[in-house]
């Protein structure tokens, strides 16, 4: 295992190129007990997904828990929903799953599957 200090938006040159990725997990937002106004973002977001949608292996995974109640939140989980939805059904299943009866905004689970 390799562990390396940088953002999630270099995944492309930091995985092995030539190796299909099967799953891959996301917790986006920040870091619960840390500096709140250190957060993920929409557009590295988008980079770290959709680079892994190019090489993930038939039937692997993209998990990304979205927490969009904080500042900078709704704008990255809005770019993500808008992204997913334009995901190809013939290649790809996307499942959305989360709380309906939670007060503010509670996270949901995204799950990018490649058929």
């Amino acid at each position: 295992m390799t562990l390396t200090h940088a953002g999630h938006e270099n995944l492309a040159t930091v995985l092995p190129a030539d190796q299909p990725i099967k799953c891959a997990i996301f917790n986006l937002g920040y870091l619960p007990g840390g500096d709140k106004t250190i957060i993920t973002h929409a557009a590295t977001t988008l980079t770290a997904v959709t680079a892994l949608e190019s090489r993930l292996a038939t039937n692997g995974l993209i998990i990304l828990m979205v927490y969009a109640g904080h500042p900078g939140g709704q704008a990255e989980a809005q770019a993500l929903h808008d992204h997913v939805t334009q995901l190809d059904q013939q290649t790809f299943q996307v499942l959305q799953y989360g709380f309906i009866n939670q007060i503010h905004q509670p996270p949901y689970l995204i799950a990018i599957q490649k058929r």
